[in-house]
């Protein structure tokens, strides 16, 4: 669906401005999130998600704070600052298969990224864990993003396991 919006030029003109929302129930085919609302803001040829937000009924929630969506190199990216609040610690471990002995609270985590929108690719620049307004030390999180230049592959909820795991080693 994003795609198609950006893909067509009307959206894009500089005198096309709005909010369009919609509610999605269920997400079918998605083993993090459950529903959405999903805003995507029209403002003189520019589109953003800011405010968007996926919901785990389990866990918490993805709330979109900044973003864009951008064409370069032929390809559409999403640029975005996100925060992922957790309501239940001990599901948001499970779902991501934490080991026991890497668990610290947490109750949010910011990132930074850059979303692929045609190749799925993700880029995070930054991610900052927080426990009561605390933020974790994150200088061998930076380092580590930096060694894997960045990159997660999203190719499977396996790989999400992974990469999150990676992290929670990166604070302990």
């Amino acid at each position: 669906l994003i795609n198609d919006v950006l893909n067509n030029d009307i959206y894009s003109h500089n005198n096309f401005n709005g909010n369009l929302i919609i509610n999605i129930n269920e997400l079918k085919r998605n083993k993090v999130f459950d529903f959405a609302k999903v805003n995507i803001n029209f403002k003189n040829g520019a589109i953003s998600l800011d405010d968007t937000e996926l919901v785990s009924k389990k866990f918490g929630s993805l709330k979109f704070i900044t973003s864009e969506l951008i064409e370069m190199d032929n390809k559409n990216i999403l640029k975005a600052n996100l925060e992922l609040e957790i309501d239940n610690q001990k599901k948001f471990y499970q779902r991501f298969q934490i080991s026991k002995s890497l668990r610290k609270p947490v109750d949010k985590i910011h990132l930074v990224v850059d979303k692929d929108l045609n190749s799925g690719d993700l880029k995070i620049y930054s991610i900052k864990i927080y426990y009561k307004n605390k933020k974790y030390v994150t200088q061998n999180i930076n380092s580590y993003l930096d060694s894997i230049n960045n990159e997660i592959s999203m190719d499977s909820i396996y790989s999400l396991n992974n990469f999150f795991e990676e992290i929670f080693k990166q604070i302990n």
